[in-house]
């Protein structure tokens, strides 16, 4: 099992993502008997509002290599994407198909080719709490810099 840690700011580096993300990767990898590679993708302060993180951080290096059969452990459907929920879910299914498995921690789910119609519903629910969630962000920064 591959991890996946990020956050989306250059200030949220200075607080505690890292270290609660890679203990519960820890935890839960030890929980399940699954063997959590000793390599790290990090995207520090890298936005997933955009795909960024896929295209150019950390996650896009890991997608590269990580084959058919492994699988990448995220936090939640947020840390993989924020962006629009088509193409979000569009993203995640095509490397689902592939062979590879997403572990999502805020539902506790191993999501693999094998079970992704079962999955569909809460993957489409949570990419779209995600995209809200972000765009009422980026709207109060915008209302806050008018005033």
């Amino acid at each position: 099992m591959f991890s996946y840690l990020r956050w989306s700011s250059e200030k949220q580096t200075w607080g505690d993502s890292e270290r609660r993300q890679a203990e519960a990767t820890e935890r839960v990898c030890a929980q399940r008997g699954w063997t959590l590679s000793d390599r790290r993708f990090i995207d520090r302060g890298v936005s997933a509002w955009k795909g960024r993180n896929r295209e150019d951080g950390a996650l896009g290096e890991l997608l590269k290599i990580v084959q058919p059969g492994q699988g990448i452990y995220l936090e939640a459907v947020d840390r993989w994407s924020s962006e629009d929920p088509n193409d979000s879910i569009m993203a995640l299914r095509k490397h689902i198909e592939r062979g590879i498995g997403f572990y999502f921690a805020s539902f506790g789910q191993l999501v693999t080719k094998e079970n992704y119609s079962q999955m569909r519903m809460i993957l489409n629910v949570q990419a779209e709490l995600a995209c809200q969630h972000n765009e009422r962000l980026s709207h109060r920064i915008r209302e806050a810099m008018k005033a």
